[in-house]
């Protein structure tokens, strides 16, 4: 269901209709809050995405929903967005179908990688998955439900768990890849390049600085390449200027620690397509620590959701 290889992620401008359904003792009231999310950059898990944000000026406008709602529903919209159809889904986080849990539910067309991403967040935002429902039928409709607690084993407070629903939703949104990102010949993350301009037969791979010369480095690298089905043709691996050994250059910056270069094809001999070199890049920053802390989603912790609403709140009193 799930795999390394993701084609680009990119977020679009569809995030939509927020709905908030009231708990039993406001029956008839129902408050909705517009969300049109635009234009932040910013780093997924995997490859480089655009993930939406509300404008100031919309948060400001936005409908303050009243502190007892125990569900929240995001809609993701199906959209173009620069070349790029984007998937729909929707998010839903429920407070009170179980007494000791938060129930965040996801149903949406599955794609490579989904799981991960959802892993990821959680996990950046120090939430526990006590249990878990993994489903995908057979029109590749993702139905994945979590069942959340804290650090400390409680469920989350009702605002807590609408900011979990929003921050989710920020990353899932899936885009399959524009034609001209399909046409990239070269990829970049830190210090690791895949270039496929360098050589008429071979993808080159570098990473340009192991400073901290970290015991079992290359067997990691080895074990990456052989996972995404990398066959490499040479190699070099450079420490040192002078000694005796190959070069990778004889001007090669060594300053930011070992150079290592690869040159690489797929198993039928071809070089790296879209697919397999972003899955390479992604898998190497793991390695590298290069995927802006790939085990922990950025900014997503409790106390900077929990900031993020007071800004909110800050900017609607303002108005």
């Amino acid at each position: 269901m799930q795999s390394l290889q993701q084609p680009s992620l990119r977020a679009s401008s569809s995030r939509a209709l927020e709905t908030l359904r009231l708990a039993p003792s406001h029956p008839a009231q129902r408050f909705t809050k517009l969300l049109s999310l635009h234009d932040l950059k910013h780093i997924r898990p995997d490859t480089p995405a655009t993930v939406i944000r509300a404008q100031p000026h919309l948060q400001a406008a936005a409908v303050q929903s009243p502190p007892d709602h125990t569900r929240t529903t995001i809609d993701l919209e199906h959209t173009e967005f620069e070349g790029e159809y984007c998937l729909p889904g929707e998010i839903t986080v429920d407070n009170e179908a179980n007494p000791n849990f938060t129930v965040l539910s996801l149903e949406m067309t599955d794609y490579p990688g989904l799981l991960r991403v959802v892993a990821w967040v959680l996990n950046g935002l120090s939430l526990l998955v006590e249990n878990a429902r993994l489903l995908t039928d057979a029109d590749g409709i993702a139905r994945n439900t979590f069942w959340l607690t804290d650090t400390a084993g409680k469920k989350l407070d009702t605002v807590t768990a609408e900011l979990v629903a929003e921050r989710v939703g920020d990353f899932v949104v899936y885009c399959t890849p524009s034609s001209r990102t399909l046409k990239s010949e070269i990829f970049k993350s830190g210090p690791i390049t895949i270039d496929n301009r360098a050589h008429d037969k071979y993808t080159v791979v570098t990473v340009d600085g192991d400073k901290n010369k970290q015991q079992g480095i290359l067997l990691d690298v080895a074990s990456v390449m052989t996972g995404v089905g990398t066959y490499i043709h040479e190699a070099i691996i450079q420490g040192c200027k002078d000694c005796g050994a190959p070069e990778v250059s004889s001007d090669a910056d060594l300053s930011k620690g070992r150079i290592y270069k690869f040159w690489v094809t797929d198993r039928q001999k071809h070089k790296l397509d879209f697919a397999r070199a972003s899955s390479l890049l992604f898998t190497l920053g793991l390695v590298y620590g290069q995927s802006n802390g790939p085990l922990r989603a950025p900014n997503t912790g409790l106390a900077c959701l929990r900031l993020r609403l007071e800004k909110k709140e800050s900017n609607v009193s303002k108005s």
